[in-house]
C-alpha cells in the first residue's frame, strides 16, 4: 500500500503469502471494504486474477479468483459490503455474494 502524500510504500502486501499463484500478478486496481475496511480486494494482470485479504490480520489473503481469460482491470465492493464485482478485458463483469462464515 501507498501513502500518496508521501510517495511511498508503507505497508507492502505479499501477493503470494498463504494462496500462491502460478505465475506473477501485476496489480491494476484494488478497493478496501465500504463498510469496514477489514477487507480489501485487488485486481491485476499477467497471471489473470483477483484476491481478497483480510486488512486488519497482516494483509492475509482469504481467497483468490483464479483462471480469468484477460486481466482484471477493475474491483468494487457494493456500498453494503455483501457482494464484490471484478471486470476486466474480456469484457465480462463477474459479481459474488461476500458470506462470513466465522
Amino acid at each position: 500500500m501507498w501513502e500518496l502524500s508521501e510517495g511511498k510504500a508503507f505497508d507492502p502486501i505479499d501477493w503470494n503469502d498463504g494462496l500462491p499463484s502460478p505465475g506473477k500478478c501485476m496489480v491494476t486496481s484494488a478497493q478496501f471494504l465500504k463498510t469496514t475496511g477489514e477487507l480489501i480486494l485487488a485486481g491485476g494482470a499477467g497471471y489473470n486474477e483477483a484476491k481478497l485479504f483480510h486488512s486488519t490480520f497482516k494483509c492475509t489473503p482469504v481467497c483468490s479468483i483464479r483462471g480469468l481469460s484477460r486481466p482484471c482491470f477493475t474491483v468494487d465492493f457494493s456500498n453494503q459490503g455483501d457482494m464484490f464485482a471484478i471486470g476486466g478485458k474480456d469484457g465480462v463483469v463477474r459479481v459474488f455474494n461476500l458470506h462470513n462464515e466465522g
